[in-house]
């Protein structure tokens, strides 16, 4: 017998530890099928399966061919550490498959995937190949062997789990093997693994039961038959292992064995009517009715039974059939939950299809009724669609849509509704409603305004009789959507409106729309140039978005508000805020979160504006890895945008263009802004860092540089390089009228940063002017803005013309003492010609499973050179704490506990030269 512990995996970790963070999750499906006492041990099989060094073992074969038990059996011969999965047609969804599979993962080591939790809870589905390489790289690093196992495989249709899957094969660790029990061959690259020797199949022909298997399943069933009769039984059934069960099955109460084994004759269709007549005629009535009746049930418990059979005594009759070896497998231990095997639920209901027709729809809505009372919806929409009751369908997804928004089931809510006819979409406005949200969400605007227009005339027309409540709530979710996509096609005044208005009329209770509209008001705030009412919008929009739950957009939240405080307060405020925020997002487990992403990013721009230009790559790249998993194109975009400012002015060309046109890439790819400034003002800044100035001085003379009444940051951003421009070409004159005009807009909006760079641009513009003692106050409000707030890169990129002016003040002894303090501090970064504290160090090839990043080599050669932390850090330009978590992370991908041990590895590697 299997000893119970090595498959009970609620004793490895117990489900609720593990599906806490999913908890939509079933977790009967990480339980491996329990077996039964006396099984055949299938040796010959165990020995192929043990003996190979494989990626894959694909067992394939037909229904009822014991699959599962081979496999579970061999786990437990093998001894050793195992995640297993069964699948069902609800998993073809990409962030459930994942979610899942992550759970199966944690059965084997908590530790697992961990920082992927928050990520696939997040409003977006991430990219499959970044989930997957981070479970490649934490199961390399966990260095134990284990097997996974996907069971009833056959049940995936989606290309991209099949692509993930791939992918997983593709890139398996050493101490991994994948076993996939599946009926049919699945859709991964089995020529190309069978010619590289990395599979093994165990198909039909191998898991037919050979005589002397069969003769050891009838001694274990007790059963006693000659040879012969043996051999002819293994005959008809072609050594099916189901066949010999139903034959044990019915040879239980047979007199006269001969006369039974005679009969037995036929195809393997003719053998499963011929036995399930059997099997159902020796039960009573009631047990007959319950069979049928129970078999519509991929799962189920006493309680659905009892609600399905109208009132039997189910857990009576569930012991009697389980005692009578009826196909009935417990999914937990405390058999709670069983499902029927496969082959005997289908038998069971052809044959209540052919009994009872006229019962089976009945059957299924009231299994569906009762998923839907315990707020299992994709169970209650399973069983609706499982007898095309559409209407069910459609009155589920209009009740429980906001069920797969908060839990960013976006592409199964899609899948579902366009699986309905449009007749009966047509009745429920509601279920529109939450289409255009996952549409949105989904970044795919270009559909929404067309479903919106088919929801306000559905609503009017109220053929689903709503209630006023119901129509003003439906109404307020059509004007949110409105709102948000005006914002997104830069249509600012309107959204505002619209985003007011439904607040006024909005119940206090509906923190999740409160929170969002707030969010978009604040969003239009930072847009505007009003960094304080921005401020203030966020912070009532965070409390609202996270009371309901919505931690996505809190962490953007954070994020944009962080960075705001930059231009209100200081860069230093900034940098405590974004610390406070990373705090914040570390103890609710949500740093790994592609909102997280936002954090990250606008720290890394805060750091650029000090000049700290290590910090900022290193924050800036942690965003674009996060934007990646996410699929976040906002986030790629403008964390590379800064990171191509950063190389730029470390007169790094080939790289800052590289960014440049990842981030310009995908602005052009969206149907919505994805960049928070003009893109094209940005590659003429970019040109402008790189001293080509040829494109900038055309494209100068074709912009409109007036500022216009709706006045916002893009066009802040745009007149204010022009200024740049200009003082650059000594066209003063020009470059001082412009900036007379837009210091009063950013000094009426209190925005600090660009009131300094233009003071500092206006100084220089009246010092050659010939206006000198206007220039040098111009200049001291400057240096004393950018000394108070910290700002120093801006400072910097202003180069030549910037220092001949601070030179001259100091000789004249213009400069305030605050000025010349920060001056003095400043000075030798201006004078030289490339940024303090990059030094290079030399390159090295990777073989790691997880690369080292840039930053991490350069630690990892620092360390060969027995530095310390505190010299490190010094070396680099960064915090101890910094050197320290780049040490980590160095122990962690090269699985070592010191940093001899990372030294010496890296040259067994080739890492470092000896």
């Amino acid at each position: 017998m299997i000893c119970p512990d090595r498959f009970d995996f609620l004793n490895r970790m117990k489900a609720k530890e593990i599906l806490s963070s999913f908890p939509g999750l079933i977790a009967t499906k990480l339980h491996p099928p329990q077996i039964r006492p006396g099984i055949v041990h299938r040796k010959r099989l165990f020995e192929k399966m043990s003996m190979t060094s494989a990626k894959l073992i694909l067992i394939a074969a037909p229904a009822g061919f014991g699959k599962s038990t081979l496999a579970v059996d061999w786990l437990h011969e093998d001894k050793r550490n195992f995640a297993w999965l069964s699948l069902d047609e609800s998993d073809n969804d990409p962030r459930r498959f994942f979610q899942y599979f992550l759970a199966a993962l944690q059965t084997v080591h908590p530790i697992i995937g961990k920082e992927l939790v928050p990520v696939l809870r997040g409003s977006t589905v991430p990219s499959a190949e970044a989930i997957i390489t981070h479970i490649v790289n934490e199961l390399h690093h966990y260095n134990k062997p284990v097997s996974v196992i996907l069971d009833d495989y056959y049940f995936v249709e989606e290309r991209e789990i099949h692509r993930a899957v791939s992918f997983f094969l593709e890139h398996l660790p050493q101490n991994v093997q994948l076993i996939i029990l599946t009926r049919v061959d699945p859709l991964l690259p089995l020529h190309r693994m069978r010619a590289r020797g990395e599979l093994t199949e165990i198909r039909e022909r191998d898991l037919r039961f050979t005589q002397n298997e069969a003769q050891e399943f009838f001694e274990t069933m007790h059963i006693k038959l000659s040879p012969e009769d043996i051999k002819h039984i293994a005959f008809r059934t072609e050594g099916w292992v189901a066949g010999l069960q139903l034959a044990a099955v019915s040879l239980q109460d047979v007199r006269d064995v001969r006369k039974f084994i005679d009969s037995f004759t036929g195809t393997n269709r003719y053998i499963l009517d011929y036995l399930l007549e059997e099997v159902l005629n020796r039960q009573s009535r009631e047990v007959q009715m319950f069979l049928l009746q129970t078999s519509i049930l991929s799962r189920f418990n006493a309680d659905i039974c009892n609600t399905i059979t109208g009132g039997m005594d189910a857990r009576k009759i569930l012991d009697h059939i389980e005692n009578s070896n009826l196909f009935l497998i417990p999914l937990d231990e405390k058999r709670e939950w069983f499902r029927y095997h496969h082959l005997f639920s289908e038998l069971l209901q052809y044959r209540l299809r052919h009994l009872f027709p006229g019962l089976i729809e009945e059957l299924y809505h009231n299994a569906s009724v009762w998923f839907e009372e315990r707020e299992s919806v994709n169970d209650a929409i399973y069983y609706a669609l499982r007898v095309k009751n559409f209407e069910r369908v459609a009155y589920l997804l209009d009740l429980f849509g906001v069920h797969f928004l908060s839990r960013s089931e976006l592409s199964t809510l899609i899948n579902y509704e366009q699986k309905l006819p449009p007749s009966v979409v047509s009745k429920y406005p509601r279920l529109l409603v939450v289409k255009a949200w996952a549409l949105m969400l989904m970044h795919r605007t270009e559909n929404i305004e067309k479903t919106l227009q088919i929801v306000d005339t559905l609503i009017k027309e109220n053929k689903a009789g709503y209630s006023q409540e119901e129509i003003g709530e439906a109404k307020a979710h059509i004007a949110t959507i409105h709102a948000f996509v005006s914002r997104l096609k830069g249509n600012l005044t309107e959204s505002l409106k619209l985003s007011e208005q439904v607040l006024q009329h909005l119940p206090a209770g509906n923190k999740m729309i409160r929170g969002l509209l707030k969010f978009n008001i604040g969003r239009i705030y930072m847009k505007q140039g009003y960094a304080a009412k921005a401020i203030e919008t966020f912070n009532a929009a965070f409390d609202d978005n996270f009371e309901a739950g919505n931690y996505y957009v809190s962490l953007a939240i954070l994020g944009h508000r962080g960075y705001l405080y930059s231009i209100t307060e200081s860069l230093y405020s900034a940098e405590r805020k974004h610390e406070d925020a990373l705090t914040f997002a570390n103890m609710q487990n949500l740093l790994s979160l592609p909102a997280a992403g936002y954090i990250y990013y606008q720290y890394g721009r805060v750091m650029y504006h000090r000049n700290e230009l290590d910090r900022a790559v290193e924050y800036l790249e942690r965003a674009v890895h996060l934007g990646e998993v996410g699929n976040e194109p906002d986030i790629i975009c403008n964390a590379s945008m800064v990171l191509s400012w950063i190389y730029a002015v470390r007169g790094d060309a080939q790289n800052a263009l590289r960014y440049f046109s990842r981030a310009e890439d995908l602005e052009k790819s969206s149907s919505i802004s994805v960049y928070e400034a003009d893109i094209t003002t940005e590659r003429m800044s970019l040109n402008f860092l790189l001293k080509d100035f040829g494109l900038v001085a055309d494209w100068v003379k074709t912009i409109n540089q007036s500022l216009p009444d709706d006045f916002t940051v893009i066009d802040e951003s745009r007149i204010l390089f022009i200024i740049r421009y200009l003082v650059r070409v000594k066209e003063y004159k020009r470059a001082f009228r412009l900036i007379d005009g837009l210091r009063m807009k950013c000094d009426e909006r209190g925005r600090q940063h660009t009131v300094l760079q233009l003071d500092i641009l206006g100084a220089i513009s009246l010092r050659e002017l010939h206006k000198k003692s206007e220039a040098f106050d111009m200049l001291n409000d400057g240096l004393e803005s950018a000394s108070r707030l910290g700002y120093i890169r801006v400072l910097l990129n202003t180069g030549e013309q910037l220092k001949n002016i601070i030179s001259c003040a100091l000789q004249e002894k213009k400069l305030s003492p605050v000025s010349r303090k920060f001056i003095t501090e400043l000075l030798p970064q201006l004078l030289s010609k490339s940024p303090q504290g990059h030094t290079p160090v030399p390159k090295f090839k990777q073989s790691l499973v997880e690369p080292l990043t840039e930053r991490e080599q350069e630690v990892l050669f620092y360390l060969s050179q027995n530095m310390t932390n505190k010299d490190i850090a010094s070396k680099i330009f960064v915090s101890l704490d910094t050197v320290k978590t780049h040490v980590k992370h160095i122990y962690g991908k090269m699985n070592v506990n010191s940093r001899q041990e990372a030294v010496k590895k890296a040259k067994e590697l080739e890492l470092l030269e000896d």
